[in-house]
């Protein structure tokens, strides 16, 4: 998935990096093999049966600048047919949710929270990862269900 506004990487980010990564070990997860690319702060990691991503990015300066982490997760493609209910299903468990959104994009339902890095705390972050990683593996299996929806397969 394309970050919106996302430019290139400064040194600012490696402590942030390192927070992620510290959390990964915890969760008994290899960063160097949940990380995408050496020279992005971008790791992917499956929980449950959610495919989780995590991404530190700078904004660019037309997109409000500063130092932003992203979470989220393709949890199912939009089904054929229902969307009507299954858009309102959406909207009902965003106004339950905190600090994190469903959305939709390219056809796929993601769950989804972005969060500036200012004053961001290693509890905090675990805090953002996990309550991202257990409704992304609780809701892909419930709303697929609900709506008959593909699940995302992650690569």
């Amino acid at each position: 998935m394309g970050l919106l506004g996302r430019g290139p990487k400064p040194d600012t980010l490696a402590p942030y990096a390192r927070h992620v990564e510290k959390f990964l070990r915890q969760m008994q997860i290899e960063p160097s093999q949940a990380r995408q690319q050496s020279n992005d702060y971008i790791w992917r990691f499956v929980y449950g049966s959610a495919l989780i991503e995590i991404a530190l990015f700078h904004k660019r300066a037309e997109y409000g600048g500063g130092d932003y982490m992203q979470i989220y997760s393709p949890l199912l493609h939009l089904p054929a047919s229902g969307l009507l209910p299954l858009y309102r299903r959406l909207l009902e468990l965003n106004l339950s949710m905190s600090q994190a959104a469903f959305g939709v994009r390219d056809d796929v339902i993601y769950l989804f929270l972005e969060r500036s890095l200012l004053d961001l705390e290693f509890r905090e972050l675990e805090t953002l990862i996990k309550m991202i990683a257990d409704n992304a593996d609780r809701y892909d299996n419930e709303l697929m269900t609900e709506f008959n929806a593909r699940p995302y397969h992650h690569p």
